[in-house]
């Protein structure tokens, strides 16, 4: 599963918190603002530098993506004390924030499967504080891949994380148009815990006391014609 179209339905989540209706293709994030510098001035790398909305910094570099790592950290306590987004919505993620997440997120893998655990959690962990409102497509990528690596313990921290972080989205937009996108993807992270040998989530939103009152097969019976499935991380 690519990472475009869960940083997609994380952005949708972000939207539907904003208010905004969702449309079948969601809208991309603010769009890149250049102020050119004379051209005898300007160098090269200052160019096609985005201007972030509400006054946020311009992130000229990917934070964590070289940086040091205490590789006497577990990595499950890296996962629990990770941030979850709060009750009142985020910005939308910047080309630049959504790029650097992708980056992180590709080498934090790539770290985990070469046998860099803390190395590989610490930069996913990096790319949820580098946008918030993509946590939850975060979590849920970095449990797929300490899940694929026989990391158990790790494994269900994230996907508990990544549980808490889509409750938290679907109770603060007080809507329900994507509401079969959020139960199916609730649905495989209750699976996967359960699988890795954990026990269900307990719930905090009216949404997730439905997805653990009923099998996976009874909620896409009910769900199929509102939402299509969301096939499990990869």
């Amino acid at each position: 599963m690519s990472i475009r179209f869960f940083q997609a339905a994380s952005v949708a989540g972000w939207l539907m918190a904003s208010g905004l209706t969702v449309q079948a293709e969601p809208p991309v994030p603010p769009a890149e603002t250049q102020v050119p510098a004379p051209r005898s001035q300007e160098p090269p790398s200052s160019r096609g530098v985005e201007a972030p909305p509400n006054g946020a910094k311009p992130l000229t570099t990917c934070p964590g993506l070289h940086g040091h790592v205490d590789k006497l950290v577990a990595p499950i306590a890296l996962i629990i004390d990770g941030p979850l987004p709060g009750p009142k919505p985020e910005r939308a993620p910047t080309e630049s924030e959504i790029k650097c997440v992708e980056n992180l997120s590709e080498a934090g893998k790539k770290d985990i499967e070469d046998g860099r655990l803390v190395q590989g959690t610490a930069k996913f962990m990096a790319a949820v504080h580098v946008a918030l409102p993509l946590a939850s497509t975060t979590y849920r990528r970095l449990a797929a891949a300490l899940d694929k690596t026989s990391h158990p313990d790790p494994a269900v921290a994230a996907y508990r994380k990544a549980w808490a972080a889509l409750e938290i989205e679907h109770e603060r937009s007080g809507t329900k148009v994507i509401e079969g996108v959020i139960v199916f993807a609730l649905a495989d992270i209750r699976d996967s815990i359960i699988r890795l040998g954990g026990q269900a989530p307990i719930p905090t939103s009216e949404l997730g006391r439905i997805v653990i009152a009923n099998t996976t097969r009874k909620l896409q019976e009910q769900y199929f014609d509102r939402a299509n499935p969301v096939p499990p991380a990869k």
